[in-house]
């Protein structure tokens, strides 16, 4: 469904940042490529 789509997240350092992960996912299982950019307070609540 999303084959050949590249998707781009921002993720900042708020709690909703867990759920990126799940998005991530599933857009990964549909097919897109995907690359996170993360701020410094983000990987403190994303390992």
């Amino acid at each position: 469904m999303l084959d050949g789509v590249n998707v781009a997240l921002g993720v900042s350092g708020s709690i909703a940042a867990v759920k990126v992960v799940e998005l991530a996912h599933e857009l990964r299982r549909q097919g897109a490529g995907v690359r996170a950019v993360m701020s410094p307070a983000a990987t403190d609540i994303v390992h």
